[in-house]
């Protein structure tokens, strides 16, 4: 189950859409977002509310969609004109708009002024190119690095080398419903009209999908590749392909003779994991809440027995996040710990303990749950106490559990810090191997030491509300190479796979 998910997930980030912009018979129309457009401009050419078509999309920020995104017209808006149909490339590593102006045979001038892109060397991995004509091009299955990269995992094609495994890809592939998706997210996520999701399907009421359903995703064209990696390198994956601010990243890429890698990204240098001698490689990122979208080069420098030097230089996307302000009021008894010293002191202990690298790697698959109890804080929302300034950021997840109830360790890993700080009370931090850690706080029991090695599934404390609380909750953390992101990400993507 978690190896097809990785496969869906892969897969579902590098395909060819046939977007149907304005069809007559279709009950669902789907925009595609172009550069200058805002939520209100589009719902006005659809005769459309700006509330209307963010229901429709479930968007909660309607300052937040971006150039590329698909947005799912409701029926009752009027269709805007526009060609029946469009076909967009989605940009792999690798790919440049040459390659890609070759691979549908026009002119590469009349794509770079189609897509408004004035310098030809700043396209990046997930750009949605249109091609002009909208015809699509034959279907090709090329040798590498296409075939391994989308249907063999990082471990099968270390074990096979050369002749990593392929397997079918038909026009119809299976997602599986994810917590907090609903069906205008899937249909927006593959590209596809959500009526045809709902007919493959047979779906009687597209309210009522849930977590784990199994779904049909119908029409999906067999993907194309047009790019050449430089050698050494076989194959070379980034999931998801754009990353978002508060969220982690992967890259995956395999090499055909041993080297070693360094890099980076965000003026920061990379972690880069080497195993099977130096031949597979891999690079996790955490995108720090607060960075500005944009493009940005990741940039790497591969160095071979023989002392050769090789660069490779890929544009990422990054996207901000879609995160809230909410208010807080904790006790008079408390005031003194909403401090900017007192909340630096503990981030000190934190970065320090959170912010190293052990080179085993402890976790697999999906992240459990901690605790068995609803979220009552998400992610990234900026807090303000007592009537203040929104100056806080929430930097995990808090689950409303009542005190006495079990932690679980959602992973293996080593217990670095078992301890009481201030501002997070009885705390415990687990690291997990590769940069990866989780935290835990506002504890009433902690059941682990430091040292201990703890199994996935270990109960390792209990609920409280010690700390700076406003009643009793767990707060979870997730860092990533010294960068705390999501850690509900990890809970329902296979970033750990």
């Amino acid at each position: 189950m978690r190896l097809s998910k990785l496969i869906l997930l892969v897969f579902a980030s590098c395909f060819f859409v046939s977007t149907s912009i304005a069809q007559e018979d279709s009950t669902l129309t789907v925009h595609v977002v172009q550069r200058g457009e805002n939520l209100y401009r589009i719902s006005l050419g659809y005769g459309l509310t700006v509330d209307e078509l963010a229901r429709a999309n479930g968007i909660n920020n309607p300052n937040s969609i971006v150039v590329g995104q698909r947005l799912i017209i409701p029926v009752q808006g009027t269709q805007a004109t526009g060609s029946l149909q469009e076909v967009v490339h989605i940009l792999l590593p690798g790919e440049t708009l040459a390659s890609v102006a070759n691979l549908y045979q026009v002119d590469m001038t009349a794509l770079a002024t189609l897509n408004n892109i004035a310098d030809l060397q700043s396209v990046y991995v997930g750009q949605l190119l249109s091609i002009p004509n909208g015809d699509s091009p034959p279907v090709v299955v090329p040798d590498l690095p296409l075939t391994p990269t989308l249907t063999a995992t990082p471990q099968e094609i270390a074990d096979a080398g050369d002749t990593a495994p392929v397997r079918d890809v038909t026009d119809s592939i299976i997602h599986i419903v994810a917590r907090g998706e609903n069906l205008g997210n899937i249909a927006r996520s593959y590209g596809v009209d959500a009526s045809a999701i709902i007919s493959a399907n047979q779906i009687q009421d597209p309210s009522l999908i849930y977590p784990g359903q199994q779904m049909i995703i119908p029409g999906i064209q067999p993907p194309q590749y047009s790019g050449a990696l430089p050698a050494p390198i076989l194959r070379f994956t980034v999931a998801p392909l754009v990353f978002v601010e508060g969220r982690t990243g992967r890259i995956d890429f395999a090499t055909d003779t041993p080297v070693t890698a360094t890099g980076q990204f965000m003026n920061a240098p990379l972690r880069i994991v080497s195993q099977n001698g130096n031949m597979l490689h891999t690079i996790f990122i955490g995108i720090p809440v607060g960075s500005v979208a944009g493009i940005f080069p990741l940039t790497l420098a591969l160095q071979g027995a023989q002392g050769e030097s090789v660069p490779m230089e890929v544009n990422l996307q990054v996207t901000v996040g879609s995160y809230r302000t909410e208010s807080l009021t904790i006790a008079n008894d408390l005031l003194s710990l909403i401090n900017a010293n007192v909340d630096e002191a503990e981030l000190v202990i934190l970065r320090q303990v959170m912010g190293s690298f052990t080179p085993e790697r402890y976790f697999t698959g999906l992240m459990g749950l901690p605790v068995a109890a609803p979220v009552s804080s998400p992610f990234g929302n900026q807090r303000s106490y007592n009537a203040g300034v929104f100056a806080n950021t929430h930097t995990g997840t808090d689950f409303a559990a009542q005190v006495g109830s079990s932690i679980i360790a959602p992973s293996a890993g080593r217990v670095v810090l078992a301890d009481t700080l201030n501002v997070r009370g009885v705390a415990t931090v687990i690291d997990h191997g590769w940069g990866i850690y989780t935290g835990y706080w506002h504890q009433t029991e902690r059941y682990v030491n430091l040292g201990d090695m703890v199994a996935e599934g270990q109960v390792i404390g209990t609920v409280g509300s010690t700390g700076r609380v406003t009643g009793a909750h767990l707060h979870w953390e997730l860092w990533v190479n010294g960068v705390p992101v999501d850690p509900m990400q990890w809970v329902s993507e296979p970033l750990g796979l």
